[in-house]
């Protein structure tokens, strides 16, 4: 049979399940800490929350971009229909033998969860190399390291830090180099406007960034992995200057992504004084400023305009959507501020953070599932 439109381009179906289990697991973790709901997983508590949102979440955003993405930027096939299918199988298989696999054999819940990123890798591996598109050689490589560490988080071994520390800075890589092409990009043909783009300053962000990556390895070298994370994230601040994040106020599309970004320099320069200052800011807080603030923010922002643009619709959100926006920007600040301001409350702000959380990608399944399942109203293919 032909396959439904949701197979026809990978941020279809990946999107969808991206937003599903955002707006489902994250409600399953809030009870699992208020002791209402038992894991049955070989994952338990913090680890699989922790493993959830970067090796589930991230991971199936990330391959639903890139297999759109590199399809755009190689002029060759990316994975759809019945191919596209068995990945979309695969991711979801290995969530649910991470909620309920815990009587099954756990090697086989290691298999299918750690075959995910590298299958994603390889099928982007082939348009790259057939286009000999060398400006994005690095991604299947990094998807590679992420599933390596997936399967380091699934052993419990460490590398000088954990698995998922590994990941996410491996994440921060990768929206490192998405949002300098995109963010200044998409501002400028939308304002019909001029935005700066610094390519030097971009490659001294990377250095910061493949320093601190290194130094993820190294347990001694904490003070060069704070110091990298601070110059990283000032880096990051100075390269906005030019984007006309200002102007982009009126237009909820574009300044989420502003934001996001915004938020992956501010969470860099907290890593680096947690640090040094761990009584000044918590690590914890960091990360989430970092997961919350940058990642969750710029992920549903290019989940709204990825999903706009490729089923033929006009690149303006509804009203609803910019109220998902405010409402995770709400949970990004409760979770970074709270537990700095008054830590007697840190289970609350958890909740608050995570409730809202829930309310932003909710509001995102409602509104494009629909999008998502239908064909193209232009009649066109994707």
């Amino acid at each position: 049979p032909s396959p439904p439109p949701v197979l026809a381009l990978g941020f279809r179906p990946f999107f969808l399940l991206a937003g599903l289990l955002a707006s489902l697991w994250l409600p399953i973790w809030l009870l699992n800490l208020h002791g209402l709901w038992i894991l049955h997983g070989a994952l338990q508590g913090p680890a699989w929350h922790a493993h959830e949102m970067l090796f589930g979440f991230v991971a199936a955003v990330l391959a639903g971009f890139l297999l759109t993405a590199v399809r755009n930027w190689t002029g060759q096939p990316t994975p759809s229909g019945w191919t596209l299918a068995g990945l979309a199988v695969l991711w979801l298989l290995a969530r649910l033998l991470n909620l309920w696999g815990g009587a099954l054999p756990q090697a086989l819940a290691i298999a299918v969860d750690v075959a995910f990123l590298p299958a994603v890798g390889a099928a982007l591996t082939v348009p790259i190399l057939r286009a000999k598109n060398v400006r994005n050689f690095a991604f299947p490589p990094l998807l590679l390291l992420m599933g390596g560490a997936n399967l380091l988080s699934h052993l419990g071994i460490t590398l000088g830090t954990s698995a998922e520390q590994i990941a996410l800075d491996l994440v921060i890589v990768i929206v490192a180099i998405i949002t300098g092409r995109i963010v200044p990009t998409f501002t400028q043909n939308a304002l019909k406007l001029e935005t700066t783009k610094r390519p030097t300053l971009d490659k001294a962000v990377f250095a910061c960034l493949a320093g601190m990556l290194i130094f993820d390895r190294v347990p001694q070298a904490e003070a060069g992995r704070g110091l990298l994370s601070f110059v990283a994230g000032v880096l990051l601040a100075v390269r906005m200057v030019g984007w006309q994040s200002w102007q982009t106020r009126k237009l909820p599309i574009l300044w989420v992504l502003h934001l996001g970004h915004a938020w992956l320099a501010l969470g860099l320069m907290l890593r680096g004084v947690a640090i040094f200052a761990p009584d000044v800011v918590p690590m914890a807080t960091a990360t989430h400023a970092l997961t919350v603030g940058a990642i969750g923010t710029l992920i549903l922002g290019m989940m709204a305009r990825v999903s706009l643009g490729h089923t033929g619709r006009p690149l303006v959100v509804n009203k609803v959507m910019a109220v998902a926006f405010a409402l995770l920007a709400l949970a990004a600040l409760v979770r970074t501020l709270v537990p700095m301001a008054a830590p007697e409350l840190l289970l609350l702000g958890w909740t608050v953070a995570g409730v809202l959380w829930t309310a932003a990608f909710g509001l995102f399944v409602a509104v494009y599932a629909p999008m998502l399942l239908a064909p193209r109203p232009d009649g066109k293919a994707g």
